[in-house]
C-alpha cells in the first residue's frame, strides 16, 4: 500500500487530566500517514484521484483544538476515526500525537502516542 504522510500539525489544545492543562492549554503536534493507492494520481496528476491533504490538516486541527480529552491516546483515536469516516479512499491511517511538554518533573522531549487503524471490510 502506498502512503501520504503529513508531518507535525501543531495547535494549542486543552487535553490532559490536570486542571491547569484544561485551563491553560498547551501545544500538541500530530502526524498522520494515510495509506491508499497512489497509482491513479501518479498517472493523472489530478486532485480527485488522491486525498486532499489540506482537508485532512483542517480536520486534525479541529480535533486538536476541539473538546478536550484526558489522554493523547484518545486524541489520536478521534483523529483516526474522523479520517476514515470522511476519506473513503483511505484504507488505513497511522496517527501520532505528541505532547511536547507534558507535566512531568523530568527533562525529556515529550511523549507520543501512535495508533494505526484500518478500514473495516464489509
Amino acid at each position: 500500500m502506498d502512503s501520504l504522510r503529513i508531518h507535525d500539525i501543531s495547535a494549542k489544545g486543552y487535553h490532559g487530566v490536570f486542571k491547569h492543562e484544561r485551563e491553560n492549554g498547551q501545544l500538541f503536534r500530530a502526524s498522520v500517514t494515510l495509506e491508499f493507492s497512489l497509482l491513479a494520481v501518479g498517472v493523472t496528476d489530478a486532485l480527485e484521484d488522491t486525498v486532499d491533504y489540506s482537508l485532512v490538516v483542517h480536520e486534525v486541527l479541529e480535533v486538536l483544538t476541539g473538546p478536550p480529552f484526558n489522554t493523547i491516546e484518545a486524541v489520536a483515536a478521534q483523529i483516526a476515526e474522523c479520517i476514515l469516516k470522511k476519506h473513503l479512499r483511505v484504507q488505513a491511517v497511522e496517527v501520532a500525537v505528541t505532547k511536547p511538554e507534558p507535566p512531568v518533573k523530568a527533562a525529556f522531549n515529550g511523549v507520543t502516542a501512535t495508533i494505526r487503524r484500518e478500514r473495516k471490510q464489509p
